[in-house]
């Protein structure tokens, strides 16, 4: 119980320690202004000494004021066939279905083109904003379907790439390989890269890509990206005390874009510092001893209580027989003591008290042997009298005074199994305690209680003690096994076994409500 005890404050010990440096870490574990400064610091470095990929000047591909309305293209909610706007069926329909807060203004002036009304534009239609239909196509493409492939020339529409929206880009780069480079590069970005791009978003991955947004002092007015790859980006931030990643489910220093950023492993261990870490080990190993320890001492006791308990198996086998043998010799023996002188017959008599004692020391081994087999199963069987159970066996007991029940009853368990118990009770009250021991049987509205009690002193304060295995007061000469069994063959029977001092009492309780 002490090893138990001190390992346990060590585990505790060590578990507060533990969680003290931790919180330490998380601590160190947070953003500094100087950590921003030295992050932008390093693209710099980076952007010095790389070459683009690709320069992606925003402002001279897609006009500045509806940027990100090409990039979202948002759809009124309100209509409901959308397609049909490039082509010359439901003309006006939807008109009415717009929000309140649209310009219809080039709504109608595209309705009477497409209706017929119309035969021409006007000749700036397409360079003045509004730039995206309600329906969430640009007006550049809706004139593409309208007209057709085949009366739409290449030229017009390399002239007008700038007002279609991302995804119409990316639909017309597959038909038209004329397409330039920056627009054919735009095309093949996931999706989730152009809010992060019509955001002016400083730094985030696309795909193999990294989009860096140059700040230069020169460049004020522009809006260009510098694209790199992406491997080369976070190979280069390897010998810097940071690393990029994409976000996901870890936790991040600073969050840019989709961008995740970390201090190095080499730079975190220095910022924490080499002494906090080593602490932090020598914890961590004495809560994984502690436990090793724990699972050591637990598992060298059950095994020898293997051993114990296969011992006394051996010798309560081996026992039997030899003390049956001499029980019948002395009851032959016995019937001759008349011839016998007085000394030869106390003799006898003694002899005889020690073969029924060794008797029942192999009873009580036997009965603790199977009783611990399967602790989980119940017994059920019918006790037609309490009265009569308690009469058949306590009779062999001279010095017991019993109290049977005022009012007699039945209740559902086992007899065999409930002697046991109360004569275990019985015999350990007439051999350790002193008299007068009595039994006595009552009732309440729930249990049925069988007390016995001595007027004698009990070494132990509490029940738990005294029924561990092989666990025995200062002036046994027993195996220590006997409230053990009483305990585990209660719990078969769904009963209870309560303890008190002055006088030394044990109650057995047995609901009655299995009658």
């Amino acid at each position: 119980m002490k090893t138990y005890l001190s390992l346990l404050v060590l585990l505790i010990l060590a578990a507060f320690g533990a969680g003290y440096y931790g919180f330490s870490f998380r601590g160190d574990y947070q953003a500094s202004p100087k950590d921003k400064v030295d992050i932008s610091y390093h693209k710099r470095n980076f952007v010095k000494v790389h070459t683009p990929s690709y320069l992606i000047n925003t402002r001279d591909l897609f006009p500045s004021k509806d940027f990100k309305l090409l990039a979202f293209a948002p759809r009124d909610k309100n209509i409901k066939n959308p397609t049909s706007f490039y082509s010359k069926v439901d003309c006006f329909k939807e008109i009415s279905n717009l929000s309140s807060n649209r310009s219809v203004q080039k709504v109608l002036i595209w309705e009477n083109y497409r209706c017929n009304k119309d035969s021409r534009l006007p000749g700036s239609f397409f360079q003045f904003a509004p730039f995206v239909h309600p329906s969430g196509y640009s007006y550049v493409y809706l004139f593409f379907k309208f007209k057709g492939t085949e009366n739409v020339s290449t030229s017009w529409l390399l002239k007008h790439l700038k007002y279609l929206t991302y995804n119409e880009l990316s639909e017309l780069v597959k038909k038209y390989k004329e397409f330039p480079q920056p627009y054919k590069f735009l095309s093949t970005l996931n999706k989730k890269s152009y809010p992060q791009l019509a955001s002016l978003t400083g730094t985030f991955f696309s795909g193999e890509y990294v989009f860096l947004l140059d700040w230069d002092i020169f460049n004020f007015f522009e809006t260009i990206y510098k694209v790199y790859p992406k491997k080369e980006f976070v190979d280069f931030f390897e010998s810097t005390p940071y690393s990029a990643s994409t976000i996901g489910s870890r936790r991040c220093l600073i969050k840019e874009g989709n961008l995740c950023w970390n201090y190095s492993f080499s730079h975190l261990i220095e910022k924490v510092g080499y002494s906090n870490l080593t602490i932090s080990f020598i914890l961590i190993a004495c809560i994984v001893f502690g436990l090793f320890a724990i699972y050591s001492i637990f598992s060298k006791e059950k095994k020898e209580d293997e051993k114990r308990k296969f011992a006394l198996r051996i010798l309560s086998h081996e026992l039997r027989t030899p003390v049956s043998a001499m029980l019948l010799k002395l009851e032959s023996l016995s019937k001759s003591a008349a011839n016998f002188s007085d000394e030869d017959q106390e003799k006898v008599l003694k002899i005889s008290s020690d073969a029924h004692r060794l008797r029942r020391l192999i009873e009580m081994s036997t009965n603790y042997l199977t009783s611990s087999q399967d602790k989980s199963q119940k017994i059920k069987k019918e006790l037609d009298s309490v009265n009569g159970f308690i009469e058949s066996f306590t009779f062999e007991y001279q010095d017991l005074v019993v109290k049977y029940l005022d009012d007699d009853l039945k209740i559902e368990t086992d007899e065999y199994w409930l002697q046991v118990c109360v004569k275990n009770l019985i015999e350990n009250a007439l051999l350790h305690g002193n008299a007068p021991v009595r039994l006595e049987c009552k009732t309440d509205d729930k249990f049925l209680k069988i007390s016995v009690s001595d007027a004698g002193e009990c070494s132990f304060d509490n029940l738990k003690q005294m029924s561990q295995d092989f666990v025995k007061g200062n002036k046994s000469t027993g195996t220590g096994l006997g409230l053990n069994i009483v305990q585990n063959v209660l719990k078969k029977l769904n009963g209870k076994l309560q303890f008190s001092k002055n006088p030394t009492t044990f109650t057995i309780l047995l609901e009655k409500g299995a009658i």
